[in-house]
C-alpha cells in the first residue's frame, strides 16, 4: 500500500461538520505555526472562503495534514495560500491539493493556475518541482517588503481532454502534447 491511498483532499464546506471545523481553525492558526512563511489573515477571510467552497483540505489517515485557499479571477484559479503541516511536508501532500484545486479549476472553464510565493521560502522549490514556472516578480506590502515570485503552470487535463470550451482546438494527446 502506498501512502497516497490514505490522502484525501476535500472543499472545507463540504466536510463532515466537526471535520469542517476543524479544518477552520487549522486555516486561523496555520499563521501561528509558520507566521515567517503566510501572511495574517483575518478569520473573516477564511470564513468566506470556506462559505464558498474555496478552501481544499488534504488529509492523510483522517489527519488534517494541510489546506488551500483558492479562486478564480479571469479565467485564471488562484491559490492565495497553501499550508501544510511541518511534520507533513512531503511533495504528496502539496501535490494533491494542487490537483484537486486544478480539476476544480479545469471544470469551471480555467486553463491556468498563478500564485505568488515570498522568494526567501523553500515553498518554492516545491512549485518548481511540480512544474509552476517563474514568470516574474514583485516586491510585497508592509514595513519590510520580501520580493515575491509568480508562479505560473497550465491546467493539464487527461490524455484528449479539451482545455477549454471555448477553444476546442487545443488537446492534449495521449502522448502528453498539445494540438
Amino acid at each position: 500500500m502506498s501512502g497516497s491511498e490514505n490522502v484525501t483532499v476535500a472543499p472545507s464546506n463540504e466536510l463532515p461538520c466537526i471535520k469542517a471545523r476543524e479544518a477552520l481553525v487549522a486555516c486561523y492558526e496555520s499563521h501561528n505555526v509558520d507566521a515567517h512563511c503566510l501572511g495574517w489573515l483575518p478569520r473573516k477571510v477564511y470564513d468566506i472562503r470556506h462559505d464558498e467552497g474555496q478552501i481544499y483540505v488534504c488529509h492523510n489517515n483522517g489527519d488534517h495534514v494541510g489546506h488551500c485557499m483558492w479562486a478564480i479571477t479571469d479565467r485564471v484559479a488562484k491559490i492565495y495560500m497553501t499550508w501544510v503541516r511541518p511534520d507533513a511536508r512531503m511533495i504528496l501532500h502539496g501535490r494533491a491539493l494542487v490537483e484537486a484545486i486544478e480539476q476544480a479549476a479545469a471544470k469551471r472553464g480555467c486553463r491556468l493556475i498563478s500564485l505568488w510565493c515570498a522568494e526567501d521560502l523553500a515553498a518554492n522549490i516545491f512549485w518548481r518541482a511540480i512544474g509552476f514556472t517563474n514568470c516574474g516578480w514583485r516586491f510585497g506590502r508592509g514595513k519590510k517588503p520580501r520580493r515575491h515570485i509568480l508562479w505560473r503552470r497550465d491546467i493539464v487535463l487527461p490524455a484528449g481532454r479539451v482545455l477549454s470550451q471555448a477553444k476546442a482546438t487545443r488537446l492534449i494527446t495521449p502522448n502528453g502534447t498539445l494540438q
